[in-house]
């Protein structure tokens, strides 16, 4: 009896084996299609930003890769439909659910590419330009062009919504037949996530598109040029600005100006936040009105300003760092300036315009209001090169545009609640992430250094430790100040904030040159004191604090850490301590794990937004 038992045993073994086998087959399968239909939609987001004729090549290829990644999932669709009956093993039975879900996916990926392709197909049957020379088209033409993209408007959203709820219903493979997929699994989910963020960024440019243009009236947008040299909260210092004007998709106007000749034309009665009148200025003026992170906020405040210092309303504004500019160079070509003997490249524009603009044209005698003209003869011809440069090199700006939004180089705020919302889905609004769990933020405001920024490093160390009742943290930042003193550089002075969840309480503060001063901001607890750096010598700021006990949820820990707007990525060390052993974690780069399974000791580069979780 025992032997036949034994034989049974063995049998159904077997039988687990080979079907391991199959299932692996089929899911590698499946997740390279799934890779492959990630693929496609960034094609798709391609030809739609750069419209492909419809009688070329480009469009033909992304039609037949569709349909062959349609093939391929109803293949396997077919395979899971054979192997059904082995679901009554219960412990095979969740990864068929994986595989299904991985499946939706691939369908819903499908099902985009194809709505993209008709509304490409449309677009190519009315029009035989570029999208970005919209200006260009004859009146007629624009018209019907928009009003594709306002028909689509419904499907599109529809579209995008399914995609990104299906996604969301990916999770971990299950244990233990599964366990084979996590290595593809861990490989495929960014790309799915990219290829979801840059469907988002598409679809929200298409629908807002009629509004952005002009089609509805003239709309005016104040650009906001931040100098990340001179660090502030959302990017740089606020040196000069840009008032643009479309109408019926063609830019109209574009004037720029040194901000110091429109904050002085009137005296504020704005009062600035305490530390502004504290170090700097007892009035708030558009140049550092960027106080707060989170670019909603500011944008909203920055467009009041605006109006009452020059009486002019604006529809957005958008607040753009050094590298937006280097990138636009990069993309399409050296610049040509009337005057300038050298050709500006994306390595030479930044640090021509700030020797330009803080060394030469001073020694030239010019005054501070004139001073920055060239910024506007910079920005003319970016703006003439960017309209004459090819379907390449526009291809190249757009997708070098995506990556500027991921760090945050492009923040936009718009009055219109609907283009607001879309900013939103694009990830260009600059919001902070809300969580109830743990989170990090570090925030500078250069007060006085010069453009000493690039010159001072900063490494993160955070600590927390989660085994007493009441969860703490400590935050480390050295700053170490490797520049030289000239006319650009000197000793960096600034406010540096802390922004921890609500409900933190702050126990120890070492370094700073005041009392911490303690603020609910955006959503959360912050913690700030001012701090110099001596050019050659190094500072350490140290924060301890008590963490919410909400950072633990069900038995798992978050931690979301967020980027500063025009910083270059800080090197940081997370380490977190667990009562028990950790079953599962999941980054965006490496961790390391103690031999006893409770310290997590996390190495990232601060330069987008990212999360660690673990679960114990």
């Amino acid at each position: 009896m025992a032997s036949q038992a034994s034989q049974k045993l063995k049998k159904n073994l077997a039988l687990l084996g080979w079907f391991v086998v199959i299932l692996a087959i089929v899911a590698g399968l499946l997740l390279a299609d799934m890779a492959l239909a990630a693929a496609s939609i960034k094609r798709i987001v391609t030809a739609s930003a750069t419209h492909i004729p419809a009688n070329g090549d480009g469009l033909k290829l992304i039609e037949n890769r569709i349909t062959r990644i349609e093939r391929s999932l109803n293949r396997i669709a077919r395979d899971i439909r054979i192997l059904r009956p082995l679901e009554a093993i219960p412990s095979v039975a969740t990864s068929f659910d994986d595989i299904r879900t991985y499946l939706a996916v691939g369908e819903r990926a499908v099902e985009a590419g194809k709505l993209q392709l008709r509304l490409i197909e449309k677009i190519s049957g009315i029009a035989t330009s570029d999208l970005l020379k919209v200006g260009n088209m004859p009146p007629e033409t624009r018209r019907r062009v928009i009003t594709v993209f306002t028909d689509a408007h419904e499907n599109l959203i529809a579209s995008l919504t399914s995609f990104d709820e299906t996604i969301g219903k990916i999770k971990e493979p299950s244990f233990p037949v599964s366990q084979i997929l996590q290595g593809i699994h861990t490989s495929l989910l960014p790309k799915l996530q990219i290829a979801e963020r840059e469907y988002q960024r598409l679809i929200a440019l298409e629908a807002g598109l009629p509004k952005l243009l002009g089609f509805d009236g003239a709309k005016k947008y104040l650009l906001l040029f931040q100098n990340s040299n001179e660090l502030r909260p959302t990017g740089g210092f606020i040196g000069s600005y840009a008032l643009v004007t479309s109408e019926n998709g063609t830019i109209t106007s574009l004037a720029t100006d040194n901000i110091y000749n429109l904050d002085n034309r009137v005296r504020s009665s704005v009062r600035p936040p305490e530390p502004v009148a504290r170090y700097l200025i007892d009035r708030l003026y558009v140049r550092d009105a960027n106080w707060l992170p989170n670019f909603p906020e500011t944008g909203a405040l920055l467009a009041d300003l605006f109006r009452a210092e020059s009486g002019t309303a604006v529809e957005a504004v958008i607040a753009l760092t050094p590298r937006v500019v280097e990138t636009m160079v990069a993309a399409v070509g050296p610049l040509t300036i009337p005057g300038v003997d050298e050709k500006l490249t994306a390595e030479t524009i930044t640090s021509f315009i700030e020797r330009e603009v803080g060394v030469d044209a001073p020694l030239r005698g010019e005054g501070q209001g004139t001073r920055k003209a060239i910024i506007g003869v910079i920005a003319e011809t970016l703006l003439a090169k960017i309209r004459s440069a090819p379907a390449e090199r526009q291809l190249r700006l757009l997708l070098a545009l995506g990556i500027a939004l991921d760090r945050k180089d492009i923040q936009v705020w718009f009055k219109d609640g609907e283009l607001q919302k879309l900013a939103a889905l694009a990830e260009a609004d600059g919001a902070l992430p809300q969580t109830s769990q743990d989170f990090l933020m570090l925030v500078e405001a250069n007060l006085g250094g010069r453009k000493s920024d690039p010159h001072v490093a900063r490494t993160l160390t955070y600590t927390v430790d989660l085994t007493a009742p009441t969860p703490s943290a400590e935050l480390t930042v050295t700053y170490t100040h490797d520049g030289t003193r000239n006319e650009l550089v000197d000793a960096w002075r600034g406010y540096v904030r802390l922004y921890a969840p609500r409900g933190s309480w702050l126990t120890l503060m070492e370094g700073g040159e005041a009392k911490p001063d303690y603020t609910d901001e955006s959503g959360y607890k912050v913690f700030g004191t001012f701090l110099s750096v001596p050019v050659g010598e190094e500072r350490t700021l140290r924060f301890r604090y008590d963490l919410p006990t909400e950072v633990i949820r069900e038995g798992t820990y978050t931690l979301t850490l967020t980027e500063q707007a025009g910083t270059l990525g800080y090197p940081a060390t997370v380490k977190v301590r667990f009562p028990r052993m950790v079953e599962s974690v999941r980054t965006l780069d490496l961790y390391e794990l103690s031999e006893d399974g409770t310290l997590i000791t996390y190495h990232a580069t601060l330069n987008q937004n990212q999360t660690l979780t673990a679960t114990f």
